[in-house]
């Protein structure tokens, strides 16, 4: 059997970082796509060696982490990206050059297809990678009905696979006419898709999104979900600064409440994001729409906030207007009973004690009604304290009294 160096190469090769991922799975396609342009099987046997070294270096991560929290390295779903910009690049070259018949690409889509669709193949790690490779293509290229078509796979090995019920869950939430449904995608997360997943970054952009567009689209608060899409996204924005981290995390202030803080980390998302990128503008345009949703609903709680506050004002009004005539109803009827108890037969400092006691009266209740109504949140424009009016009514009280005993001392020394 001759062995195959580049296999070799691909078994032991020790990638550093993220960034190497992404360089050095470019160059195995391009060796691939050399060597083997015209050797199916060869070719396919090469590329399934590929995807089986990235999902173990993934699951490597996922099952040496012990930590109960905290974000997981991902570094090798950077290759899997990569292998679907490649197919979106392919296919956009092949557009460019389909007129020349003679012209023969090396289709690393079919090839794709063919590891994923291979039942014999007994190493369902390719096969999971393939299918995750073309799902991330079509979901970048926005063809739905390919994408919907994968995941509805059945009664295949691959769908117990965590990655395949991942990608299941995100489809739910892509724009779709019919197929949009956040709530179904959150059964999946909380039912078939073990928690340690949501700490890879990825994953995490994946499930805290499906949160925002729950909490969105089916207008509730859950401060359950929220709480905890917060942490895991601040864990993932911890290990790489990635700008749709941000959106999300905005979102996610925006669900709770904190416009300006989700309008501050969508404004980094912008600046964090590639200007190389050819979707660059598309994806700043989201960010803006996002910023001015954002906006909305903030300028929107602000004017429900006022108007509550003006209902507020008019109901404590109405019943102050009640409690006044209330008032002045009781004093007509205090000064009416007095003048009839009276009778019109007292002398005169009966009539001068009596109409200076009443006023007295009226004066205190005065007093008495400025200070039930008077609020502590309104500022005053007035020069008196609120107790001026008790002071005087109690003293013209007084003087009712003292006028009265005036009086019998003058008669009592025939001084009148």
């Amino acid at each position: 059997m001759i062995m195959n160096p580049l296999i070799e190469n691909i078994k032991k090769k020790q990638f550093e970082h993220r960034e190497q991922y992404k360089i050095d799975t470019k160059d195995f396609l391009c060796q691939i796509k050399e060597l083997y342009k015209d050797k199916d099987k060869e070719r396919r046997a090469t590329l399934s060696a590929l995807l089986i070294r990235l999902y173990d270096d993934l699951m490597e991560n996922i099952n040496n982490s012990h930590q109960s929290s905290g974000a997981i390295n991902d570094d090798a779903i950077e290759g899997i990206l990569t292998i679907a910009d490649t197919c979106i690049e392919e296919q956009n070259e092949n557009k460019k050059t389909q007129k020349d018949e003679q012209k023969r690409d090396y289709k690393l889509e079919a090839d794709l297809k063919h590891i994923l669709y291979d039942k014999e193949n007994e190493d369902i790690k390719a096969r999971v990678n393939a299918f995750y490779s073309l799902c991330t293509k079509y979901r970048r290229i926005k063809d739905y009905p390919d994408f919907k078509s994968l995941i509805e796979m059945r009664e295949d090995k691959i769908c117990q696979d965590e990655i395949f019920q991942i990608m299941q869950a995100y489809y739910y939430i892509q724009e779709t006419s019919k197929d949009l449904d956040p709530k179904k995608a959150l059964r999946y997360w909380k039912k078939d898709i073990v928690s340690k997943f949501k700490r890879l970054p990825a994953f995490t952009q994946i499930y805290t999104e499906t949160v925002v567009l729950y909490c969105e689209t089916e207008n509730v608060n859950d401060e359950a979900l929220l709480t905890e899409s917060e942490v895991l996204i601040n864990d993932a924005i911890s290990m790489r600064g990635y700008a749709k981290f941000y959106s999300t995390l905005g979102r996610i202030y925006g669900c709770r409440g904190k416009y300006d803080d989700g309008i501050s980390e969508v404004r980094k998302a912008i600046e964090e994001e590639d200007s190389k990128r050819e979707d660059y503008l598309v994806r700043v345009n989201e960010y803006q729409a996002i910023i001015s949703r954002l906006q909305r609903k903030k300028d929107e709680e602000a004017l429900r906030k006022e108007a509550a506050d003006i209902q507020a004002q008019m109901n404590r009004s109405q019943k102050d207007y009640i409690g006044i005539l209330g008032f002045f109803s009781g004093v007509m009827a205090l000064m009416i009973g007095t003048i009839e108890v009276a009778g019109g037969n007292g002398s005169m400092i009966d009539s001068l004690q009596l109409l200076m006691g009443i006023a007295g009266m009226i004066i205190i209740s005065f007093g008495s009604l400025n200070l039930l109504l008077v609020r502590k949140d309104e500022k005053r424009n007035n020069q008196y304290p609120e107790w001026l009016l008790l002071v005087i009514g109690l003293c013209l009280f007084v003087l009712s009294f003292v006028a009265r005993v005036l009086y019998k001392y003058l008669v009592t020394n025939n001084w009148i």
